[in-house]
């Protein structure tokens, strides 16, 4: 077969050189330029047309015909698996807004019409084809998620008043029935003339009033820790009493198993708890003792009827000693300001 570059004219030679010197720039540039969708593929990708660029040459011009149609091909199937790899990204995106979606309208209070914008934006991810889209999606996904944190906050604005509100009735009914009755606010389940709790089987705040009055005749080394269970009296509005009850119990068990058969336990009220001590260490050291204690959350599955209830079951505490008041009254006025003050949190 005759070489057509056998005789090598000069301007023809100088032409087919800045042709295959262009072929293999472009093929470089395709390289330098693909999508690197997938980490591995984009390097393989990019060795390939290296290669290809390197056999292209004058002294082969057929080859390098053959190699320039590689290059295409090659091109096209790259490019083939980008497209496939970006509508599964597509897929996955779509699945991880539907299950946030899912999620939001199952767990919050949301409102009807931030569903239908979430739902809206997940089945829109399917049509998205440019960056401009996912882009104007997002903005929207923000926009929708504001929305809704503000609804959540405006509706535990609202259950918090009303649980506000139960309480202060209920410790309203509660104190108008003392003052009836002539006797000092009892826990929620102490009946008038009982000196028992009935579900915790303690003797209850005049009993623990009683207690007070023996330390202050002898108050060196005595201490009151408080302990008031967290969340026991939402539990009481949401479940009924017997989960605050079992909360309250749970409680119980861990301070006899903290403090030994040493320490007198009284339900003082409600969701408090009073343990009377005699320890000869410094009131900051006990404290630190006690707050260590109440960092070990304990979370328990309670059972009301055919129901089961998962909850995360604290306290909060309070460390007085009992040397630093001259009365019961004073002391038990500084654990109803602690009660208080937690109510109020």
């Amino acid at each position: 077969m005759l070489n057509f570059w056998s005789a090598k004219p000069i301007g023809a030679y100088q032409a087919a050189e800045t042709f295959f010197g262009t072929t293999q720039q472009l093929t470089e540039a395709i390289a330098r330029s693909a999508i690197p969708a997938d980490e591995f593929e984009y390097g393989q990708f990019r060795t390939d047309l290296n290669k290809m660029a390197e056999r292209m040459s004058l002294e082969n011009p057929s080859d390098t015909l053959v190699t320039v149609g590689s290059v295409g091909r090659a091109l096209e199937e790259y490019n083939g698996r980008v497209g496939r790899a970006v509508r599964q990204y597509q897929v996955e995106l779509r699945g991880m807004v539907g299950m946030l979606t899912e999620t939001v309208t199952q767990c919050t209070v949301a409102s009807d019409r931030s569903k239908d914008r979430l739902h809206s934006i997940e089945h829109r991810l399917d049509k998205a084809q440019a960056i401009e889209d996912i882009r104007l999606l997002k903005l929207q996904l923000a926009e929708c998620l504001e929305s809704l944190r503000v609804e959540s906050e405006e509706q535990r604005k609202v259950w918090t008043d009303q649980i506000q509100t139960l309480s202060s009735g209920l410790a309203t009914a509660r104190k108008s029935l003392a003052d009836n009755q002539g006797l000092s606010p009892t826990s929620d389940h102490e009946q008038p003339g009982e000196d028992v709790d009935p579900a915790t089987g303690l003797h209850s705040r005049r009993g623990a009033l009683e207690a007070l009055e023996e330390q202050l005749r002898a108050p060196d080394n005595k201490f009151a820790v408080v302990f008031s269970v967290d969340r026991a009296e939402t539990a009481n509005l949401r479940y009924g009493y017997a989960v605050g009850d079992q909360m309250i119990q749970l409680w119980q068990q861990l301070l006899f198993s903290w403090f030994g058969n040493s320490a007198r336990l009284f339900r003082w009220s409600g969701p408090t708890l009073v343990v009377l001590l005699e320890r000869e260490t410094p009131i900051e050291r006990l404290r630190g003792e006690v707050a260590k204690m109440c960092v070990a959350r304990q979370e328990k599955t309670f059972h009301v009827g055919n129901r089961s209830v998962l909850m995360l079951v604290s306290a909060s505490h309070l460390v007085l000693r009992i040397s630093d008041f001259t009365t019961t009254n004073a002391i038990a006025k500084r654990i109803d300001s602690f009660i208080k003050d937690r109510a109020s949190e």
